[in-house]
């Protein structure tokens, strides 16, 4: 017996295990009631730590909890593009090679993103995976995807018209300044007791 925990030779193995019998994936016909969490996508600037495990782990946890308890439980990965931030990390590393950002043309830059961007996405998901996570990473989402884009783009559409139509639509209360508590009132005449005073 090994006198320490080799994880590099036990993990793989249960992985694999979680893999074959298909734990966090769920469709239409798996039974019980459904308990859906979606991630809250990491960004992409580079490796997860500890603070991304303690994140991942709790969410975990009740998703295990709840397929112990008989519910059809799915858990949808996903990276966050992470843009200024991400910005900000591509241009230190060029900066450390010694290559000015404004001496790229735009089309060589933008390669350059997307180039750590899909490094950086399997590195995070790797991590996931290596965690144990029980995700169903054949879902896996990245914010820039055109779904996602036209989903933020279609709620934001919906979230702002009624605001925008109630504003037009909604007349203004004539009275809603004139009527103090009850039994009080604000006429303004002579007599009567001032609001503020």
């Amino acid at each position: 017996m090994e006198t320490r925990f080799n994880f590099l030779a036990v993990e793989p193995a249960w992985i694999d295990d979680w893999r074959s019998q298909k734990l966090g994936f769920a469709d239409a016909d798996t039974p019980g009631d459904p308990f859906v969490m979606v991630i809250p996508p990491p960004n992409i600037t580079g490796h997860l730590h500890m603070g991304h495990a303690l994140d991942n782990l709790l969410p975990d946890c009740l998703l295990r909890f709840s397929m112990a308890n008989g519910r059809c439980v799915l858990r949808v990965p996903g990276t966050d593009h992470a843009g200024i931030a991400t910005q900000y990390v591509v241009e230190k590393n060029l900066k450390a090679q010694g290559i000015d950002r404004n001496s790229l043309k735009r089309e060589e830059f933008e390669a350059m993103l997307r180039d750590w961007a899909d490094k950086t996405k399997s590195d995070i998901l790797e991590q996931l995976v290596s965690m144990g996570c029980l995700m169903d990473f054949t879902r896996t989402r990245f914010t820039m995807d055109p779904i996602c884009s036209r989903a933020v783009r279609h709620a934001w559409r919906r979230n702002r018209r009624p605001r925008q139509a109630r504003a037009l639509r909604s007349p203004p209360r004539r009275d809603r300044h004139i009527r103090g508590p009850p039994g009080r009132r604000r006429s303004g005449r002579e007599g009567d007791e001032h609001p503020r005073g």
